[in-house]
Order: structure tokens, then C-alpha cells, then sequence
């Protein structure tokens, strides 16, 4: 999806993103062009919150291989769980992050400082 066109104010966010200095995971294809694109914002000492997961239409097989790489990569840094929300609407992205071991927290889990769009969801490293 663009994320531009699901986030009017996307612009500026990803300003603040750039000023934050965000880990950002990149996916390019061969000839180094994007294809998908992971922002990174730590939250407590063990957990991170996924920001941003955005893939071309394209790369929806590689995407699912390219976000457990993410999740692998934070867990190797220490990180116990990853976690973000989706959009109530976007059912077909739910799906796609249940299928790489992401689970749906109950609402009496989540921060009232968190972002509670709904669902949420969490994934747990087995490290």
C-alpha cells in the first residue's frame, strides 16, 4: 500500500521519523530498487514498536520472509517484543502479520500511552 494514501499526514511524520534518527529496515530487489521498508521506534529496554511496515504489491510472498527477518534481527539486539497496530479496515494486513506469528492482544494489555488503533499486536521473541 502507499503508505501516503492511507496517511494524510504522512509527510510529516516521516520528517519526524528522519529527525528521531528511526532505525529503518530497507528490502531492495536485485537492481537496488526499494521494495519494502520497516521503521523502528523503541519503546521500554526490551520492546519496539513497528511503525511502519510497507511493501510494494509485488513483494507480498518476500514480505512475509522480510518481516520475521526484522523480528529476528530486533530479538538478536535484545529486544523481547515487537509490537503495532493496524488499521480497523485493513483486514487482508491483520491477516499477513497473524501468518508471521503475530498475535492480538486483549485491551486490557495495552498501555493507555500507546496508540490503540485496533488491533493490536504483539510478537514475542523466543530469545
Amino acid at each position: 500500500a502507499q503508505p501516503r494514501k492511507l496517511y494524510p499526514e504522512f509527510d510529516v511524520w516521516w520528517e519526524k521519523v528522519r529527525e528521531e534518527n528511526r532505525t529503518c529496515y530497507v528490502l531492495k530487489d536485485y537492481d537496488q530498487q526499494v521494495r519494502g521498508i520497516a521503521v523502528i521506534d523503541p519503546r521500554a529496554s526490551n520492546e519496539v514498536k513497528l511503525c511502519t511496515f510497507c511493501l510494494t504489491v509485488d513483494e507480498r510472498g518476500t514480505g512475509l520472509h522480510f518481516l520475521r527477518a526484522v523480528c529476528a534481527s530486533l530479538a538478536a539486539e535484545g529486544f523481547k517484543r515487537v509490537y503495532g497496530t493496524v488499521l480497523p479496515d485493513q483486514t487482508s494486513v491483520l491477516d499477513f502479520f497473524k501468518r508471521a506469528g503475530f498475535h492480538a492482544l486483549p485491551p486490557d494489555v495495552i498501555s493507555k500511552s500507546l496508540d490503540t488503533h485496533a488491533p493490536f499486536l504483539s510478537y514475542a521473541s523466543s530469545q
